[in-house]
């Protein structure tokens, strides 16, 4: 594979920092109550959208870190989440704990793809109950950083 082709996604990454920071130093300007305010948005809340954010890219990240290639930089502590959690947990009520955690991971992405080998991206990720082979979806890695949103139950589905 190109080596250009890891070398996107890191610039991706970099561009992710970047847009997360613009992100949350406009949201410094607005009260806690103002982020936790229910707004009608898919999640809610900017904040719970913000919450949802980090927890969605530490399951993807930890799906990465349960393959065969090892990436010092997925630590299971960093990629840490409570038992039952799932997309609408709210793992961090506190502003500044949920912005040191974005912080945190965005940096843990980009030194996990500086680490990428190109070979990474061609081998085939496993997903799903892999226990009972029940479930278990394989696809390229690359499909898999690439891909869109899942597909969320009805009851979870934004109306457009």
């Amino acid at each position: 594979m190109d080596a250009a082709f890891p070398d996107n996604y890191r610039v991706l990454a970099r561009y992710n920092r970047w847009i997360n920071q613009c992100l949350y130093q406009a949201c410094e300007s607005l009260s806690d109550a103002e982020r936790k305010q229910e707004r009608g948005a898919f999640f809610g809340s900017i904040h719970h959208t913000l919450t949802h954010l980090v927890l969605a890219d530490k399951m993807w990240l930890h799906r990465f870190a349960s393959q065969q290639t090892v990436f010092a930089a997925l630590s299971p502590a960093m990629l840490a989440l409570p038992d039952g959690s799932d997309y609408s947990s709210d793992l961090h009520p506190d502003w500044h704990d949920l912005r040191q955690t974005r912080d945190a991971l965005d940096e843990v992405i980009e030194q996990w793809l500086a680490g990428m080998v190109p070979d990474f991206l061609t081998s085939t990720m496993r997903r799903g109950a892999q226990e009972t082979g029940e479930g278990v979806e394989a696809e390229p890695d690359w499909d898999m950083t690439s891909q869109s949103p899942p597909d969320y139950p009805d009851d979870q589905r934004t109306t457009w």
